[in-house]
């Protein structure tokens, strides 16, 4: 891009997250009432602040807690 003669730029204002580590993930995605979530099929049973992804089959937490 460095010698692009076609390149153009837009400045967009927009909040940026790098996404870089699961923790960031967790804390950027939806959450259930008890701070649960989840990308792909997942089973919350007493289990709170916890975050699965799956990308083949369901996965169940049950009575985990993460702080």
């Amino acid at each position: 891009m460095e010698k692009a003669s076609n390149v153009y730029l837009v400045e967009g204002n927009f909040e940026w997250n790098d996404l870089g580590s699961w923790e960031s993930v967790y804390q950027n995605g939806l959450k259930d009432k008890n701070g649960n979530a989840n990308n792909g099929d997942a089973i919350f049973l007493d289990s709170n602040n916890s975050y699965v992804h799956s990308e083949n089959g369901i996965v169940a937490v049950v009575g985990m807690t993460t702080l």
